[in-house]
This record gives structure tokens, sequence and C-alpha cells, in this order.
């Protein structure tokens, strides 16, 4: 794949992820969990460009290997993977529920959208200066913030925080993901 195709994959994407149509269709619930949709956009890119999403993934994974001296690219790939984070947040944020659910406990599909929320929230500059500031302030681990985070991100998903780390337990004590390749 030559440096230009990897170019034109990221630029159509960042400028497709910025979007008003991406946001309207990523904010509807019913196009289905944000990660699998975006990647499927990301697919019908590649195939635009008559790449397969598989070599075109591993050559954007290798863009430091094989072009380590392009600083534009290298550029425009930590743009594409902080649009990536910053559309799948703000999907979350456009989804989240006027009434935060007290009742019900979480399904499946709300477990791994909060493994997803987590790590990438924890990926965000703001989180990280959060960790780093109660490091400095107490020389311990920032148990109290990471508690905070996760509490944050129960409640983007719908869940009011009590009840969402209740349900989160009992869902993880059903063993349920024990075979779970997802």
């Amino acid at each position: 794949i030559e440096c230009d195709q990897i170019k034109q994959f990221l630029t159509i994407c960042i400028d497709s992820m910025k979007s008003d149509a991406t946001r309207a269709t990523l904010k509807d619930p019913t196009s289905g969990r944000p990660v699998s949709k975006m990647m499927e956009m990301q697919k019908c890119v590649w195939d635009d460009l008559n790449i397969s999403d598989e070599s075109g993934g591993l050559a954007v994974s290798k863009i430091a290997d094989n072009f380590p001296d392009d600083i534009a690219l290298l550029s425009l790939k930590d743009e594409f993977a902080k649009t990536v984070d910053a559309t799948y947040l703000q999907c979350l944020q456009d989804r989240r529920p006027q009434v935060l659910e007290t009742k019900k406990e979480m399904k499946r599909t709300t477990v791994l959208e909060f493994l997803d929320a987590c790590s990438v929230m924890f990926d965000t500059t703001e989180v990280r200066e959060r960790l780093t500031e109660k490091i400095k302030e107490t020389g311990k681990m920032p148990d109290p913030v990471v508690s905070e985070v996760l509490d944050e991100v129960m409640e983007l998903l719908g869940f009011e925080r009590e009840h969402g780390q209740g349900s989160f337990q009992k869902f993880g004590a059903s063993k349920q993901f024990q075979k779970d390749q997802e």
C-alpha cells in the first residue's frame, strides 16, 4: 500500500468522523455499538480505495515502521486516533439518557461498551492529567480518580453509579463472559 493511499484513507476518515452526518448516524442507538459502526465506516473507505480492510489496517499500524521520517503521515495517524476517540466519546455523550437506570440489570452489550469506554476515557489527556495530579498529590496509586472515571463512564452509559456497579458485579459473577471472545 502506497503512502498516498494511507494518507487518503486517514484524511477521508477524519473528515467523515467529524461530519454532522456521522454524528447523527452514531447518535441513533439503533445503529448498533459505536465502535462496530465506526469500523464499518472505515471498511467502506478502504473498499472505495480498492484495498482490503485487513491490508489497510496493517498498513496504518505499521506507519511508524514503514515511514519513520514522514512527520506529516505520523501526525495524520495521531490525528486519526484522537478523532476516533473523540467521535466515540461524543457518540456516547449524544446517546446518554436523560434519566439514569436504577432498576434494570446491565446487558452484555452495555458491559462491552463500558469496557471500551473506560479504555478510551483512561487514554484522554484530561483523565491522564487527573491521574498524574493525584499521584503527585498523594504519592500513591490514584484509586480515587480511577473510581471517579469508572463512575463517570457508568453514568455516560445511562446507569446510576451504585446500581451500575452492582449490576456490573452481578454480570461478572454470572460467568457469562467466560468463553466470550468479544
